[in-house]
């Protein structure tokens, strides 16, 4: 990957604003040799504005620790449980 030239960051936390159609639209215009980014936890979807050809994909995954409900008798003993098993 070749060093960023230009480096645009866009980020808004209220939805509906119109990010994706802002950054994607910027995107399209810069041209080919482009990166974008959608970091939308809930719903990435630049995908359909822009269409494109993917390479390859990766599935990521966050673990979730199981809690021991026998020891989870308050929220601050929930909590000491889980931090020790990460």
């Amino acid at each position: 990957m070749r060093p960023l030239k230009n480096d645009y960051k866009y980020c808004k936390w209220k939805g509906g604003t119109g990010k994706t159609t802002v950054a994607t639209n910027l995107a399209m215009a810069i041209g080919s040799d482009v990166q974008l980014l959608d970091c939308d936890v809930e719903e990435p979807n630049s995908h359909l504005f822009i269409n494109p050809v993917f390479e390859k994909t990766i599935t990521v995954t966050t673990p979730v620790p199981e809690v021991d409900k026998k020891n989870a008798t308050s929220v601050e003993n929930a909590t000491k449980y889980v931090n020790s098993k990460l």
